[in-house]
């Protein structure tokens, strides 16, 4: 028999989830997922925590604790509400060594056949704290949309804005200051490089997805397709294992497919604990 795979969106461990979060996607999934089983088909319905994500980091100084104690905390706090809340999990995944190598496992081939590239790219950068300042570090204009945005996406347009296309680029971290772009080699996914195959799939998806996504899509296609960031020269989050980014972590989005992945083998096996290493990912290989 056939198994429906739903993956909701794993909640980064910053807090507890607020009732948004819950009539958004956590119920939804559990609602489509429960109709599958009353049904009488199979079906997976997982989630994990969004451990990576720089929101950590930034809601750890404001509450006066560790990014480490925070996720702790929030992971075992946003599994208990969603167990409080009916939401019946076949797998939540945790942020073990076996979701790490998971991580590792997806990227290795793509870097060892060539299809992530180095590339110097200016980045936001605070002489006062001399760091970097990507993704919540960073705030300032969406260069579409001139919303107030976070760097590398915009949640009020849904358009990217990696390394230096934030208008008036500002620390979100005390005190505050405005930022100045400064060069840095990182490693990238060419994105443009794939535009015939990435046209080809959403074309195929019209009439069969929701409208304003593939307006977006059209949106972006109009243009020269930026790259992906998928190293950064933070201290947060996975060290990057490649040659040449010693030092820089991986972009926690580049998670988001291997993440998926893992909370489906954990929903297999009805992982709710961490499990040894190579346990979850001989499942997924």
């Amino acid at each position: 028999m056939s198994k429906t795979l739903i993956i909701a969106p794993p909640p980064t461990p910053n807090g507890d989830l607020h009732v948004g979060h819950m009539a958004g996607p956590y119920l939804a999934g559990d609602i489509y997922a429960r109709y599958l089983r009353v049904s009488g088909k199979a079906v997976n319905y997982a989630t994990g925590t969004d451990d990576s994500q720089t929101y950590v980091v930034t809601s750890a100084i404001k509450l006066g604790t560790t990014p480490e104690q925070l996720c702790r905390q929030s992971s075992e706090d946003i599994h208990n509400s969603l167990k409080l809340w009916g939401v019946e999990l076949d797998g939540y995944a945790p942020f073990d060594e076996g979701y790490k190598s998971s991580v590792y496992q997806f990227l290795n081939p793509l870097f060892e056949s060539g299809k992530l590239k180095k590339k110097t790219v200016r980045l936001p950068y605070s002489a006062h704290r001399g760091e970097f300042m990507v993704e919540s570090f960073v705030a300032g204009e969406c260069p579409v949309c001139l919303a107030h945005s976070r760097g590398g996406l915009c949640e009020n347009c849904g358009h990217p804005n990696n390394f230096d296309m934030l208008r008036r680029p500002v620390s979100t971290l005390s005190p505050y200051e405005p930022l100045e772009y400064r060069e840095t080699e990182i490693l990238v996914f060419p994105v443009e490089e794939y535009r015939n195959e990435l046209e080809a799939y959403y074309a195929s998806k019209k009439g069969l997805w929701r409208p304003h996504i593939l307006q977006l899509m059209d949106e972006l296609f109009s243009r020269e397709l930026i790259d992906f960031p998928v190293t950064y020269p933070v201290s947060w989050g996975l060290p990057s294992l490649f040659p040449g980014t010693e030092g820089q972590v991986l972009n926690a989005w580049v998670e988001g497919m291997p993440a998926s992945m893992y909370c489906n083998a954990c929903g297999e096996v009805g992982a709710e604990q961490p499990t040894q290493p190579g346990v979850l990912t001989r499942i997924i290989s």
